[in-house]
């Protein structure tokens, strides 16, 4: 004879083997949304400091690179997190005016993540790409040999964005949890 449905105990196995199978992959699953948020952000930094370096080429101009938390001028304290502006600085004086062109707006990264200047670009509130397309001084000086920002998140694997002498940049998975 034969018999349609489930009997108590299957069920109960079923639900319980279910139960065990989602308490693993779960954790797994959070780890994989985070990461690739995080990829997602440099992603973010890194196609406003490409665009950047292209425009200044391009306008044969200096263009520079702030942290903002208001996202229409540059604020000394604020943290790279908080937000930046990508902008035409035609007088070289580092501040955002009414009548320079603003290209980009970056708002803040979310709660949590962190994106600071670790090498080359620590003393600064800018940066800028001059018309060579090398990265021109921190705060409008001397032109810098390169540069070192680090995003994070708490608990997982950063990512190291890297300028090297002629103003390119790549990243890099960071080998150890952030603090």
């Amino acid at each position: 004879m034969l018999k349609n449905g489930f009997t108590l105990i299957e069920l109960v196995i079923t639900i319980a083997i279910l139960g065990i199978l989602l308490t693993i992959a779960i954790p797994s699953f959070r780890a994989l949304i985070i990461n690739n948020r995080i990829a997602t952000q440099t992603n973010d930094f890194i196609s406003d400091i490409a665009h950047a370096r292209s425009e200044a080429v391009k306008r044969n101009a200096r263009i520079s690179i702030c942290k903002s938390n208001t996202g229409s001028s540059c604020v000394a304290g604020a943290n790279w997190q908080d937000g930046w502006v990508v902008w035409l600085d035609s007088n070289n004086d580092g501040i955002v005016n009414v009548d320079e062109t603003v290209l980009r707006v970056h708002g803040a990264l979310p709660s949590g993540t962190t994106l600071a200047a670790t090498s080359g670009f620590t003393s600064g509130t800018y940066f800028q790409y001059l018309p060579s397309g090398i990265v021109g001084g921190v705060t409008g000086g001397s032109p810098t040999a390169a540069g070192i920002f680090t995003l994070c998140q708490t608990g997982f694997n950063g990512r190291t964005i890297n300028f090297n002498t002629t103003g390119r940049v790549n990243t890099t998975t960071m080998t150890t949890l952030c603090p």
